[in-house]
């Protein structure tokens, strides 16, 4: 059989993780550790997070399109993970070099949630970061 030449490359991709937790309570947690709602690609298992107690997950999508998971995690130790491939070809994103950047009094205020600090990262210290090495950059696409 010949190999099929007009076929897009692809990469295989293993994504997942694996964590211990040790809790003093019964503990509730939301984790958003799950491939994105939207991802169409070919996926060999799953991105469901599973755990070794048989703990009773609630999948869920957030306002941003993420599957996340609701659990009562037990007392004790706990261990979470989640291990799959995703096919993907390895073609980088499209993308517009001339897209503009709008000035955040003019976005529409749905958006503005998506630029608050997120608690998950140091972004006080992250934006500091940010203006010294791209606060000079030309506004759009380049910058991002």
């Amino acid at each position: 059989m010949k190999p099929d030449l007009e076929r897009e490359p692809s990469l295989l991709i293993r994504i997942g993780f694996e964590f211990v937790v040790d809790c003093p309570k019964l503990t509730p947690m939301l984790l958003a550790l799950c491939p994105h709602s939207e991802n169409r690609r070919r996926t060999i298992g799953t991105g469901r997070i599973q755990t070794a107690m048989e703990t009773p997950t609630h999948t869920y999508i957030d306002m941003f399109g993420n599957r996340c998971a609701r659990l009562l995690a037990p007392t004790g130790r706990l261990s979470v993970w989640s291990d799959c491939i995703v096919e993907d070809s390895g073609l980088p994103g499209e993308f517009d070099w001339n897209a503009r950047q709008h000035e955040i009094m003019d976005l529409p205020s749905e958006t503005l949630t998506c630029l608050a600090a997120s608690r998950y990262c140091e972004s006080d210290e992250l934006g500091e970061i940010a203006w010294r090495m791209f606060g000079s950059t030309p506004p759009g696409w380049g910058r991002v």
